[in-house]
């Protein structure tokens, strides 16, 4: 198994952003520089 690139906490506060701000993956995504297939695994 390899190692994530990002950390739990990271990954929690970017779910967190989706959820309670009502954004969307795409934007979210864009904004912080990621693409949006990497946020939906």
């Amino acid at each position: 198994m390899r190692k994530s690139k990002y950390s739990k906490e990271f990954k929690d506060s970017t779910v967190q952003l989706i959820i309670n701000n009502n954004e969307s993956v795409v934007k979210v995504a864009n904004d912080l520089g990621l693409n949006e297939k990497t946020l939906y695994s």
